[in-house]
Formats: structure tokens, sequence, C-alpha cells
């Protein structure tokens, strides 16, 4: 029988025999030994190898020491270890694996060659950058064996220097093409390795600016200046010192202009051009003068699909930007906050259009704001302009623009369209084909004679046309042969043929290689009269271009044609798995389409279909192969994003995260597919295959959606499957229906996922009936992990309105329903809820014993958000405890996680944290300004819940200054926002602080009514039950305290907070 054995030792030292550890190899010696034969990979004298491993024993007990660990070496990997009397070495003959090894091959390889990076190239160094996971056999302790210790580290030291070659190879090609967040993941691992890297510091910090992240970018500069600091003792030196005051200079209100290290050009994420620009010297400098104009805001390029308007406004962009960065640097620029390019070819409403553009400008949603109003906030005070793609098919959602215009008086946007916008800010500029030779005149009559004219000339003149200019260039890429001599005229009458449109024209000359000029303009020539036919199954828009696809369709064999037209069925790009397991085209297929120019290679090593062509692709399909091929795209994402669940809440989720939003078109086309069936399927074998596609993706997308902070898209997506189940009778039972219990199952499932979007809406009443109604049908089918999530999340919905005594029981069930199935990960979710249950009533070890539960399983799995959050709970509950200086410990090490994972809210949390922990050590100045910090983030991303939770601690921070008029403001917003969104708990802070406002100001009666009401409320929280204690001891002599106390204590909370909130502040 075969084996493998496979060494990993890049990160914590792993030997695994068919992969299965060798739990059985324990002698440190020993895996020193094997894991020294297998890198060095030649055969060792046995007094080398003693004098590495025991170089302090005489040579008797070395040699005994040796023959014991060869014995036990032997036992464990057989025939991998061959020993002779004189010599030991590793038989690399046999299957094996050494990461070491490999990537020491393969980056010494990459390294050595100057030129720039292929597009091979650089997916190699990704998989090498990813493949170094840490330290070389770090953890492996050898005692006693300094020369051992010696190789070793050297050896460490020499691959860590190739990975930071290769990291910095990336990094460098990642900032050139503009893939700002691969750019940044490679600067931050490069600063892992090494956190003295002044160059990947520097990088960061430009990336990050230039990511719309400013204020990240000046952190890190912080942090570049400690790590020198510490490591050499030494300044950063002045480029980076002048990057970080450009980009200090440029900040403003928090957010300021990214400035490149190396250049003065604007922010952009323009892709750049990779072929030259031909032509429309006019155009541009038409588009340049109205964008100029203050008048024209939103700027229309109209024209026909493949009139090259997209190229054009890219390019018309690309020029403003460069004209700034030329002479404009000094003066700010047009637009000072950047152009960005959104494609909007994958998307159909208007979450979907605001989520592209967030994506495009570097906006991250959080909270639980509308998207729509987090982006108009965010564009205010931009001076930008926005370059919008295909709006076409998006016309109903054209009001969107009014309201950015509306909101952003400095932002401009130029928009590409086949259709009119019929906005009354539009301006229209009409994109026509390009420049065309003029047709020549009728024959002259043979009795007259021809003038004589010069060819040379002819030809000359013949290209200076750009359409001529384009079919050239294009016909010259693909064949080398091409000469424009030997045809001139004929490839003026193609271009004539096309109108000078740009798509069809390099569709024409996509042919060269294997027809004559003259063979392409008859094939165009004899579908002319197609192209104007009025036939109903070509619609207007496309008759000119269809001329162009029919001809290249017609000439495609019949497989190639059949795995074409099922490409049809992406959306947003593919991938070659995706390729071949949708249309069975094979990577030799796709470049065979890709030469053809009827699919294209984009940056990021995936193929795309032009909108349009996949559109005319689509209408190929008959019904049946158009369902088929729709079903094979749906099964591909279901399991596509099914199989990325272990990745959930470990060190790989931010990559999980960033490879799902590059599919989350096909996503979303899989998923208005499935709803679809839920309908067609109802009596039909096909239940059972619907059932089970739902079930693995609808979990994983969920997740995706509240992750990514798009409550509002995911809510209507799984509403949406809701509803449909619920129409098509997939709530009712029926015997005679064998899907039915499946269906039920699955729809209870689809429930308990809305409520997570309820709950991350603040809708905790909503929540609750949702799990409440999904609950007894999960239970019933016995799926005890969707069961612990449900009970989860009715848990925490108990928890926010503070139903204590209903919460309690739910969770303690989520958490044993966890452990009885194993799911430790999962767990997590009932033990932080466990948690904030016993903290927020005054229980604090028991809360921190589920609170360090907690943290062990997210340390264990590496996960940075997870663990960053959870020391965040856990300082809150020492703080709570009155533990202010192992409190404030923990909020360091969470704020330093927090930065690195990057996540606004994260960061808000934790300063509103540290700003509690401030006031607690009577540092009340410092307090005040980490609360400012925090309301800043919150009240940017629209986070309700922590602004006014922020509210409610700047409020006691005041109280505690003695700014009495300036906390009353602060509690009554609060109280305003927390009872909006339900958070019992938040209003009685609110009110406990408002009470105490008005003790201060000698309001007695009504102070002493609010503060014995939250005494005696049962889920009043322990700081705002002590203070008011306090208070009300202070104003025991007053002689209306026991008939004040009794009036109010008759009511309930919302009586109260209805009566509190018509007071008018007692200092006005």
């Amino acid at each position: 029988m075969s084996h493998e054995l496979r060494l990993t030792l890049l990160g914590d030292c792993r030997i695994a025999l068919d992969g299965k550890p060798l739990a059985n190899l324990t002698l440190s010696k020993a895996r020193a030994l094997l894991c020294y034969l297998a890198v060095t990979g030649r055969s060792q004298p046995r007094s080398v190898i003693t004098g590495l491993l025991w170089g302090e024993l005489n040579e008797a007990d070395a040699r005994r020491n040796l023959r014991v660990v060869l014995t036990k070496l032997r036992a464990a990997v057989g025939d991998y270890v061959m020993a002779s009397r004189n010599e030991i070495a590793f038989d690399h003959s046999l299957p094996h694996t050494i990461d070491a090894s490999v990537f020491e091959q393969r980056a010494q390889r990459l390294l050595a060659s100057p030129d720039k990076p292929s597009p091979g190239e650089v997916g190699e160094m990704e998989r090498l950058f990813a493949l170094y996971k840490g330290d070389f056999m770090h953890g492996l302790e050898v005692h006693n064996a300094p020369a051992f210790e010696e190789w070793m580290l050297m050896q460490r030291e020499h691959l860590c220097r190739l990975a930071i070659h290769i990291g910095e190879r990336l990094a460098s090609h990642y900032e050139e093409v503009g893939c700002t967040s691969e750019g940044i993941a490679a600067c931050r691992r490069l600063i892992e390795l090494e956190p003295w890297h002044e160059g990947a510091h520097r990088g960061l910090m430009s990336l990050l600016a230039h990511s719309g992240q400013p204020a990240a970018a000046l952190r890190q500069f912080e942090q570049c200046r400690r790590a020198l600091a510490e490591a050499l003792g030494i300044e950063p030196d002045t480029t980076t010192r002048a990057l970080a005051e450009r980009i200090q200079r440029d900040m403003h209100e928090c957010e300021a202009l990214a400035a490149d290290a190396t250049s003065s050009a604007p922010l952009h994420n323009l892709p750049a051009p990779t072929t030259a620009f031909i032509g429309r010297a006019e155009e541009l400098a038409q588009i340049a003068s109205l964008l100029a104009d203050p008048g024209c805001r939103l700027l229309t390029l109209i024209g026909m699909g493949g009139a090259g308007k997209t190229r054009l406004a890219l390019q018309a962009a690309h020029r403003l930007i460069a004209d700034w960065g030329a002479d404009g640097a000094n003066r700010g620029g047009p637009f000072r906050h950047g152009a960005y390019f959104v494609s909007l070819a994958a998307v159909n409403t208007a979450d979907q259009i605001i989520a592209a553009m967030a994506s495009a400008i570097g906006l991250v949603f959080s909270g639980q704001q509308e998207l729509k109003i987090q982006l108009l906030n965010h564009l205010c005070e931009k001076e930008m302009l926005l370059v919008l793609d295909n709006f076409e098919h998006v016309l109903s959602e054209a009001v969107l623009l009014t309201e950015i215009l509306q909101a952003a008086r400095s932002v401009k946007i130029l928009i590409t369209s086949r259709e009119r916008l019929n906005l009354y800010e539009e301006w229209l500029f009409d994109v026509h084909g390009l420049s065309l030779p003029p047709a020549l005149p009728p024959a002259l009559p043979p009795a007259q004679p021809m003038l004589e004219v010069d060819a040379t000339d002819d030809l000359d003149a013949l290209a200076q046309y750009s359409a001529v200019q384009l079919f050239a260039q294009r016909a010259k890429r693909l064949s080398l042969r091409f000469d424009l001599t030997v045809s001139p005229e004929t490839v003026a009458d193609i271009c004539r043929l096309m109108e000078g449109l740009p798509l069809g024209i390099e569709l024409a000359a996509g042919w060269v290689r294997t027809h004559t000029c003259e063979e392409i303009a008859r094939a165009i020539q004899r579908n002319l009269d197609f192209l104007r036919t009025p036939a109903q199954n070509v619609p207007e828009r496309h008759r000119s271009l269809c001329v162009a696809f029919d001809y290249s369709w017609d000439m495609l064999t019949h497989e190639d044609a059949h795995k074409l037209a099922r490409l049809a069925a992406f959306r947003g790009g593919f991938d070659d798995a995706a390729a071949e397991a949708v249309a069975g085209a094979t990577r030799s297929d796709l470049d065979r389409l890709a030469d053809k120019s009827l699919i294209e290679r984009t940056s990021d090593e995936r193929w795309s279909v032009h909108e349009m062509l996949r559109q005319y692709l689509a209408s190929k399909l008959d019904e049946t192969e158009r369902l088929d091929a729709q079903a094979a795209h749906c099964c591909f994402y279901a399991e596509c994003i099914a199989q990325r669940a272990p990745t959930r809440e470990t060190a790989g989720e931010p990559q999980m995260l960033d490879e799902l939003r590059r599919e989350i078109g096909n996503l979303r086309v899989a998923w208005e597919w499935l709803i679809e069936q839920t309908d067609d399927v109802r009596n039909d074998g096909r239940a059972a295959e619907i059932i089970t596609l739902v079930t693995r993706c609808a979990p994983m997308l969920a997740y995706f959606y509240v992750r990514e902070c798009w409550y509002g898209e995911g809510w209507r997506a799984f509403a949406a499957m809701q509803q449909a189940m619920r129409a098509a009778g997939w709530s009712e039972f029926n015997s005679e229906r064998r899907k039915s219990a499946a269906g039920m199952t699955m729809l209870a499932t689809i429930e308990s996922l809305l409520a997570e979007f309820a709950f991350s809406l603040s809708c905790y009443a909503d929540t609750v009936t949702l799990i409440e109604r999904a609950l007894p049908t999960l239970r019933r089918a016995g799926d005890f992990v969707m069961i612990a999530e449900a009970l989860a999340r009715l848990g925490k919905a108990h928890v926010r309105m503070g139903q204590y005594a209903e919460a309690a029981p739910i969770l303690k069930e989520s958490l044993a329903t966890y452990q009885a199935v194993g799911d430790r990960k999962g767990s997590t979710a009932a033990l932080n809820w466990l948690a904030a249950w016993h903290s927020n009533q005054g229980l604090f070890d028991e809360a921190q014993g589920y609170f360090e539960a907690c943290l062990a399983i997210f340390r264990e799995h590496g996960y940075a958000r997870g663990i960053a959050n959870t020391l965040n709970n856990l300082g809150s509950n020492y703080g709570r405890n009155d533990r202010f200086a192992e409190e404030r410990l923990l909020y360091e090490e969470a704020y330093a996680l927090a930065l690195k994972v990057g996540e606004p809210i994260l960061i808000a949390v934790t300063l509103s944290n540290m700003a509690g922990n401030a006031r607690s050590l009577g540092d009340f100045e410092q307090s005040r300004q980490f609360y400012e910090r925090s309301l800043a983030y919150c009240r940017a991303i629209s986070e309700q819940r922590w602004i006014a939770a922020n509210l409610n601690g700047l409020g006691l921070t005041l109280l505690d200054m003695g700014e009495l008029s300036a906390a009353w403001e602060g509690f009554q917003e609060a109280l305003a926002i927390a009872r909006e969104i339900q958070s019992v708990p938040d209003m009685l802070d609110a009110l406990a602080g408002l009470g105490e406002v008005l003790a201060r100001q000698r309001q007695f009666e009504p102070a002493i009514a609010v503060l014995d009401f939250i005494v005696q409320h049962p889920v009043t929280q322990r700081m705002a039950r002590e203070r008011s204690h306090q208070v009300l001891a202070g104003l025991s002599h007053h002689p209306g305290v026991e008939t004040a106390a009794t009036r109010v204590t008759e009511f309930g909370l919302d009586h109260v907070v209805e009566w509190v909130r018509s007071l008018e502040d007692p200092a006005s």
C-alpha cells in the first residue's frame, strides 16, 4: 500500500502520514531529524547528525541516542528514513510533500526574473505568499541542540526573506494595477512578517488613503513610527513622512483625500487601458468642457450597444485626472476626491446599484440605517466624478441619481446608456461610431480617362480615420501577417458596413487569422438586409450589432456555439471551474472563444461576456436548454457558497468574503432562480433537488449579507423566498406530497435566517415572531444546528429587549444543543449572549466564564474580529465589576485588533468602552474625547444602538464634569433612539441620567420619581441602579419622596418615557 508523507513546516510544524497526524512521534529530536533530512535533501553522515542534535554528549552516548530516535522514526514513517552504517537520508522517491521546499524552489524561480510578472506568475506568487503561513518549524522546541537551532534559525530567516520579497512584488503589482484591497492585504501581511518594513508601511498608507481610509492611513504611519523606534531606534524616512504629511494636510472632518506615495494623481479606481485609445479627440474635448460647466452635473453618453460609450467615458475620466496630476496638484483639481468607475452590468435594483457604488468608492456599510442614506451621507461633502456604466437596464431607478445630486452638490455623474434617463438634470451627449472614410463615388464611364492618384497618399488618408485604425490595430494584434496595404478599401468597406461601431469592428477584425478581408466583408454584406429587418425577435437597439454577432455565431462550430450560449447564464464574470460546470467549457474552449473576441479575460483571472452579447446569446437557447443552464448555474453557486461555510469565523473569513463579493452577481441570479422554482416544482419530482439547493446555500448567503451589512437586501431576498414558498403551499402539510415535511423544514430555515436580518435591523419583536413560528418545525425535523442557531437568535432578541427571564432557558438550550452536536465554533453565539445575560444582571464571575470560553474558541480559530469583540465584552464585564485596570488592558488589545480588522463599528465600540473606562479612572477629558470619536464613527455609519449607548456614556461623563445642559440634551437624544429601536436597557440608562440631571438642578420631585422607577425596574443595569441609589440617598430628606415615587411607579416604561420626554431642560 502506497503512503504519502506531508511535512508542513511553514508555521506550526506538523507531520502527517496519509492525512493523519503522527501522534505517536512525540520525541522532538525525532521530528527535528526527520525535518532536517527532508529539507536538506541529501544523505547525512551519522557524525553530522550527532553533532547537530547531541553536541554536548560524548560520541558513544550521542550515537546511542541517535539509534533510539531512528528506531522511533522508522516505526512512525517506515521507509521514508533510510539508514546505513555511516549515513542517514530521507527517501525523496516516495510520495511526499514538503511545503517549505516547494515554497523555496518556486519563490527563487519567480524572483530570479527581473521582468514584470505575467498574470500566471502573479497567481503563483499569490499562492506562495498564502503558503507561507509563518516561521519555519515554529513551535518545535529542541533542547540542548544549539547547532540544530542555529540551522533552523538560518533556514527560518532565509525563507522569511523569500516570503518578504514575494510580498513586495505582489504589493507593488497590486498598487500598479489598482487592486487596492489585495494590495492592502499584501502590505499588512508584510508588516506581520517584518514589523519594521518601512516600504510596506508606506505602501499600506498609500493604499488605505487611496481606498478612502485616510484616518487608517495616518494610524498606520504612527504604527510605522513606533515599530521603527522599537526595533531600530530610528524615525521614518523623508518619503514616508512626506506621504503622511500629504494625507494629513488633505484630511477634512476625519475623511481625507488619498495621496499616492509617488504621484500627485487623485484617487480613482479607473481600470487601466490595455490597448491604445483611438480617435474621438473632439468628443473628449467636448466631454471635458461639459463636465467643467457648473450647470452640467449629470452627463449621459447615449448610443447603441457597442458604440464605445464605456471606453470613451473611461478615457474622458483618465484625461481629467491626468490633467489634474499634470498641472492641478497645487490647486486641488476639479474632482479632489477622485473619479470612480461603477459597472452596473450585473445589477438590477436600487439596492444593488448602491452596493456597487459603495464598493467602487470604498464605502463600508455598517449599522442599521438604510444603505442609501449611508451612501448619500458619505458623498455629501465629496468633490467627485462617478462614472456609471450600462445604466439602460436600471432606468426605473434613475431617481437615485437625482437624490445623489441633491445631497452631494460637488459630485458629478457621467453615465453610459443606450437610452436617455429622462431626468430634468440630464445633459445628453450622443455617441456615434468612429470616424469613417467617405464612400467612393460611382464608377466613371469607360470613355473618361482615369485620374492618376498616388496610392500611398490614398493609404495615408485612409489611415487617418479612427474606424480604420481600430480595425488595423485589432487585426495586427491577432495576426502579425495582417497588412492594411493589401486590402485598404475593403477594410474601409467593413468599417462602413459596421457604421463605425467599435465592438462590431473588433469582432469583424477578429477573423483575420482565418479569413481574408474580402471574405469578412462579403459575409457581413449577406446579413445587411437582416440588420434592417423589422422582425419582432430582434430588438431595435440590437439591430446593427446583431450583424456582427450573427456573423460570429454562424462561424462557430456547433459545440463552441452551444458552450458559448450557456455562458449567458453568468452575471458579473466567472472562472474556469464555473465555465466547465455550467457550460461544459474547458480552458482551451475558453481560450478559443477569447481568440474570437467573444469573451474576455479580466485582470483578476476571470472571464467576462460583454453584457449585450450575453443578452444575444441567451436568445439562442431554447426553453429546455435555458432552464438546464440555469439549473447547472444554480447548482454550481449553491455548492460554491456552501463549501465556504467552514471558513466562517476563522482566520480565513476575510478572504472568503472577498471571494463571495466577486460572485455576488451570480449568487443573486441563482437565488432569484430558486425563488422561481419554489412555485414551478409544486407537484413534480424536482422538489427534493430545489430543497437541497436552498438548504445548502441559504445559511451562507444570509451570513454573507449580514457580514457585509447589507441588511435591507438580505431581508428582501429572504422575504421573497419566504413569500414564494408560502404562496406555493410549502407551509401546508399534505400527505400526498412527499415533499411536504422537507418543504416545511426548508421554510422554517428561511424564516429563522430572516429573523437574523430582523435582529440586525433592530426589529426584535419580529425576530421573536419569526423564530417562534419556525422552531416547532425545526424541532420535528431534528436539524440540531439550525435549532441551536434559532434559539440563539431568539435568546439574544429577548436579552436586547431586557426580557431576561425568557432569555435564560432559551440560551442555555442553544448552548446545550451546540455542545451535543460538537459544534464548538457555533456555540460562541450562545456563549456570548449567555455572558451578556449574566453581566447585565450583575453576575460578573459567571459572565467572565462564558466570555473566556468564547474567547478561547475564537483564538483557536484565529478569528480576529471575534477575538476583538469578545475582548470588548470581557472588558465591559470587568468594568461593571470595578476591575478598571484589567478592563483597560483588554480594551487596548481589542483596539489594536479592531484597527487591524478595520471594521468601523468594531473600532467605534472599542472607543466607547475605552471612554467608559477613562471616566471610571477619573480622566473625564479623555473619556469625552473617546466618546466623541466613537460617536463620529457611529453617526457616519448610522449605527443607532451604539449612538444611543455613546450618548448615555457621554452624558455621564458630562455630568461628572458639571456640564448639565449638554448632558440633558445627550440623554434625551439617547432616550428617543433607544425607544425607537426598542432597547429597554438603553432607555433605562437614559432615564437614569435624566433623573440625575433633574436632581442636580434641584427639580426634586421629578428626579425622585424617575430615579425610584429606575431602581425598581428589573432590567436596570448595575451602574445605573447604583448611581440612582446614591442620588436618591442624598434626597431622602425631601418631603415629597414617597409621593413622587408612588405616582410614577404605578405606570409602565412607555408612560414614564413619554412624561420625561415632555420635560424641558431644567437649566433653560
